[in-house]
């Protein structure tokens, strides 16, 4: 009797199961571009904090003051952080007031010409609360949107 052919086969040989290393080229492309988007949102979100750390500072400051020309210097230091310099530094008086009322809503611009004329006049009790709340008001509408109204270039 002769063997069987089929005794006479060597059994298969597997190659060698794939492994994950090295990763193919599409792999490669995503992990790329994963790491440039993921840096450069971490860059903008840093400096969008920057740019807004001095807004945040001086509406914590404003709390605490209440003499109306120390206000008034705070408003003056944040306007010309913002904005361009020759527009701020020579405003004083209702000009001064037609900027503030720029981030001001409706109601709070006349309480806005009376706290910017209290500052030539006696202090009041009524007008350094008056001058207190204009400020925190106009922190916190000052938006990016306004700042480019008055300087496109800024930001």
């Amino acid at each position: 009797m002769t063997p069987s052919p089929l005794a006479q086969m060597q059994p298969i040989i597997l190659p060698p199961e794939p492994t994950l290393w090295p990763l193919a080229i599409g792999w490669w492309l995503l992990i790329i571009t994963i790491t440039i988007s993921l840096v450069l949102t971490i860059r903008s979100l840093i400096k969008y904090r920057q740019f807004w750390s001095c807004r945040r500072q001086n509406i914590t400051q404003a709390k605490q003051l209440t003499d109306p020309n120390a206000l008034n210097r705070l408003l003056k230091q944040t306007a010309l952080h913002y904005y361009p310099r020759h527009q701020v530094a020579k405003l004083s008086g209702l000009a001064w007031s037609d900027f503030l009322k720029h981030n001001l809503q409706q109601p709070l611009h006349q309480q806005c010409d009376a706290g910017c004329l209290s500052l030539y006049q006696t202090p009041s009790r009524n007008n350094n609360t008056d001058l207190q709340v204009i400020t925190l008001a106009w922190l916190a509408n000052l938006n990016t949107k306004s700042i480019r109204e008055h300087a496109d270039d800024r930001i």
